[in-house]
């Protein structure tokens, strides 16, 4: 059996990829998979694990994140 990515949800039967931002407290990625496929979401929210891991061990003044509206 393979591991469950625990950042994939899934709300109205789409999977979304969710993650916390470091060091900003109750910020949030939250993006859709675009996909009702689990697997499909799997592969999909490995590719932004890493994107993820290597964008938050970048200087915090290069990551970005839009306000909250």
């Amino acid at each position: 059996m393979l591991p469950q990515c625990s950042h994939i949800t899934k709300k109205r039967g789409v999977y979304y990829y969710r993650r916390r931002v470091p060091k900003s407290p109750g910020r949030e990625v939250v993006l859709s998979l675009r996909t009702r496929v689990f697997r499909v979401a799997e592969c999909l929210a490995t590719g932004l694990d890493q994107e993820f891991g290597m964008r938050a061990s970048l200087p915090s003044r290069t990551l970005r994140t839009a306000p909250n509206s």
